[in-house]
């Protein structure tokens, strides 16, 4: 057998799988026998694409070569079986890349704010002086808005974290932060 993860020069960061506490490391590796190890092309990492929180996909390429009908019938079946499996255990997701942000302390106004800043978007594609000045406008405007709408929620939150039941409201808080920075397994 070979790793062929180790026969690949690659960069640190399409090198490790595994980040937790500021600290990346290689523990995820792919492996196929010594004398195939001619067909694969590459081995590297993706690195904004995570199996898990912690966990970052390992792609492995290999050198195509034509089937045969009998191959491509069992190829089909194969990657069909794999494709409905992984879905099922895994799910799909919307396709969308990065952080979930939080909305929590959104309001009218700042609703308003980003559905205007939105459509004088979606007119500055002629790009002409009258529709970028308006998009600039709008993008301060939703900027101050989600500014202050955070700031009143946190100010709101804090001060109902005072006594008894804000001991307990802090508690859930923090439970439901730990949960979510929780490694999935």
């Amino acid at each position: 057998m070979a790793v062929v993860n180790t026969y690949f020069q690659k960069r640190l960061t399409r090198r490790e799988t595994y980040t937790s506490g500021g600290q990346s490391t290689q523990v995820d590796y792919i492996m196929c026998k010594r004398r195939e190890l001619m067909t694969i092309q590459d081995c590297y990492v993706l690195p904004k694409e995570a199996v898990a929180k912690q966990h970052k996909l390992v792609v492995c390429k290999e050198v195509e070569r034509k089937l045969d009908m009998e191959e491509r019938k069992e190829w089909s079946t194969l990657s069909g079986v794999v494709r409905e499996t992984a879905v099922e255990v895994l799910g799909r997701t919307s396709g969308r890349k990065g952080k979930k942000e939080e909305t929590w302390w959104w309001n009218t106004e700042v609703q308003d704010a980003i559905r205007d800043k939105r459509e004088k978007k979606e007119r500055d594609l002629n790009r002409c002086e009258e529709t970028i000045v308006a998009f600039k406008e709008a993008n301060k405007k939703a900027k101050r808005e989600v500014a202050k709408a955070k700031s009143k929620a946190y100010v709101e939150l804090y001060s109902s974290l005072d006594g008894q039941d804000g001991q307990r409201k802090a508690i859930r808080i923090a439970k439901q932060k730990h949960k979510e920075a929780q490694d999935v397994y």
